[in-house]
């Protein structure tokens, strides 16, 4: 029997019962972002209670969420969280999703990071601001994919990429943006490094809700 948590994602629970997350058991980090406003306390709610550590400003904010009343509030000068380093995070060449809630204050920036290892060559995943793209690669290496978006500022979205049996996609708000891209031999890791969240190239800039995710399991 799976193991039971009343966690939440948005309004799907991770436990067995109505609502449930039938992926639950393969949530590797969750992020809901919950908390009082100014709070640096950042929590994972997934089952493997990874430690949070923030950096520069990052905090918790209930001026703008997407569930909870609260998000992640990045100002986009030095703030961003870090988890460290761990095999449940390690894709390898299997299937996963990495998703999100952002509300980006600023679109035009390059390269605001949204979830990244801290060692070159590993996962990088970003959002492009001066080519208008999502794009995962390498860091410090090169983009393997760019999926281009052109979102508004002060605006929800959800975001999303993941893979399927080799197949890597990307989704704004439940729909796919650009190509499907062939990801077979391609093999997604920390490289040995710490996973951070808001710094890419440059800082995020603006708030985050609700960042989960799911190893061995494409959602969408």
């Amino acid at each position: 029997e799976p193991r039971q948590t009343s966690r939440e994602y948005g309004q799907v629970r991770l436990d067995g019962g109505g609502g449930a997350d039938p992926y639950g058991e393969n949530v590797s980090l969750l992020l809901l972002m919950n908390g009082a406003n100014g709070s640096t306390t950042f929590t994972d709610s997934s089952l493997n209670d990874f430690t949070v550590t923030g950096f520069g400003d990052a905090q918790i904010s209930t001026t703008q969420s997407k569930y909870g009343g609260a998000a992640g509030y990045f100002d986009g000068n030095g703030d961003y969280l870090m988890v460290a380093n761990s095999s449940a995070l390690d894709f390898g060449l299997g299937d996963f999703t990495v998703e999100m809630w952002g509300y980006l204050l600023d679109v035009d920036t390059y390269a605001q990071g949204l979830a990244r290892t801290t060692e070159s060559g590993g996962m990088d995943i970003q959002y492009e601001g001066a080519g208008k793209f999502l794009g995962i690669g390498n860091h410090l290496v090169s983009w393997e994919h760019q999926f281009s978006w052109t979102p508004s500022p002060n605006t929800w979205y959800h975001v999303a990429i993941c893979r399927s049996a080799g197949l890597t996609r990307a989704f704004i708000n439940g729909q796919q943006i650009g190509t499907t891209k062939n990801d077979a031999s391609k093999s997604y890791t920390l490289n040995g490094g710490d996973l951070v969240v808001g710094l890419g190239d440059n800082y995020y800039n603006g708030y985050i809700d609700d960042l989960r995710i799911t190893k061995g399991i494409a959602r969408y």
